[in-house]
């Protein structure tokens, strides 16, 4: 597994989410709708929400054990092959007959921002069934994370059965869903990690100043969710602590490619909260592995090892003291 040999113990977690080949187009600035523009490269790369995640947990240092299923094709064989390296646990990930592997189609503008658009393919094929067998397999205590991007008739019931089975359960609703999310769906999940667009689906607020991000919150909070955090892009992250707002500031890099980031932050979040660390340590961390990976190409080949993200909390810290003194 990657990640340093002196990383601390973690509760496993397990991973439900979609696996895509990544076809990528880099261009010097995003088309408008109706205009076609000639790419500067293209390269496909590894991805899909929930394999970014659980290889950002794997390369991060966590044993992690990933749900999803791959079509039979050379897309699936490769993907397979890819996750595997990074040291996640595959065997929940079957081979679906005449589906096939999920793809995305990405465009980056120079600035890094990107638009996105993929289809699911053999993974929106799995059962309610294969996933609670999975799900049961998980050491009770240990952490389950799932996304949106297989669609609420097999996400809801799988943030209900992973909370019944005694898992900690963190929730990153993207993309936002567009039905009414039950309350019963709701209590199930310890922490939610929305973004700008997805906690305006949720709670029909907007996130441009910081106080409306408050305000987004804490609706987030009255509807039931234990542990709300809200990321805000270039403006870093939002989080209750206890009943005080605080803010964790983005860090300043050069940024080349966003299209991971936010599938980096949740999964690195995820690997601190299994070493028991708490909300505002596990932004800190997540801030830095999110920062890191925009400096880089693709969406899994952008994810950084936990030595990296450690190496750049030693300099902030140093730096901070430099200050100080």
């Amino acid at each position: 597994m990657s990640g340093s040999s002196n990383a601390p113990v973690e509760r496993e977690i397990t991973v439900l989410g979609g696996i895509n080949m990544d076809l990528v187009m880099h261009l010097d600035r995003l088309p408008v709708p109706g205009e076609s523009r000639r790419a500067q490269g293209f390269g496909s790369f590894p991805g899909g929400k929930g394999a970014n995640q659980a290889a950002a947990c794997a390369k991060l240092g966590v044993r992690t054990t990933f749900i999803s299923a791959l079509g039979e094709d050379g897309f699936g064989i490769s993907l397979r092959g890819q996750m595997e390296s990074f040291g996640v646990d595959m065997r929940f990930v079957p081979v679906k007959q005449q589906a096939p592997t999920g793809t995305a189609m990405i465009m980056v503008g120079g600035n890094g921002q990107n638009l996105i658009a993929f289809s699911p393919g053999a993974a929106a094929k799995l059962s309610v069934d294969e996933i609670a067998h999975a799900i049961k397999a998980a050491s009770p205590g240990s952490l389950f994370l799932t996304q949106a991007e297989l669609g609420c008739d097999l996400v809801f019931p799988a943030l209900k059965l992973a909370k019944e089975h005694g898992l900690t359960v963190i929730w990153n609703p993207a993309p936002a869903p567009q039905v009414e999310v039950p309350a019963d769906v709701i209590r199930a999940v310890d922490f939610v990690i929305p973004n700008e667009s997805e906690v305006t689906a949720l709670t029909g607020r907007s996130t441009e100043s910081i106080d409306e991000a408050e305000n987004a919150l804490r609706a987030l909070r009255d509807q039931g969710y234990a542990h709300p955090v809200i990321t805000l892009g270039e403006r870093g992250s939002i989080v209750l602590d206890g009943d005080r707002v605080r803010v964790i500031p983005a860090l300043r890099v050069d940024s080349v490619d966003a299209t991971a980031a936010g599938d980096v932050f949740v999964g690195a979040f995820s690997t601190q909260l299994a070493a028991g660390l708490n909300t505002l340590q596990c932004l800190e961390f997540a801030t830095r592995a999110a920062a890191l990976s925009t400096t880089r190409l693709g969406a899994m080949t952008s994810i950084p090892e936990r030595a990296e993200v450690e190496a750049m909390n030693a300099a902030i810290q140093q730096e901070r003291e430099g200050d100080v003194t």
